[in-house]
């Protein structure tokens, strides 16, 4: 998945509506800092480690809905530039 994210050009179009689960997405990715604060996260329920260790990732995200959020563990956790 990492070498696939790398080579996306764009996915802040992506249509996340349904998405439930964002746990590992981005996890150890040193190089992904696109704009993904339009994406619709209002179903999802698990963010755990989405952000781990994704040392360049610093795009703005405090509009994303989290209130279905049960697992955000360690969503951020070494993440040095957020």
């Amino acid at each position: 998945c990492l070498d696939t994210l790398i080579l996306m050009k764009n996915i802040s179009t992506w249509d996340t509506s349904k998405v439930k689960n964002f746990s590992f997405m981005f996890e150890e990715n040193k190089v992904f800092n696109q704009p993904i604060d339009k994406w619709d996260t209002s179903s999802a329920t698990n963010f755990s480690c989405m952000f781990y260790q994704a040392e360049a990732f610093n795009q703005p995200i405090g509009a994303w809905n989290t209130k279905k959020a049960t697992n955000m563990h360690y969503m951020f956790g070494y993440a040095l530039s957020f």
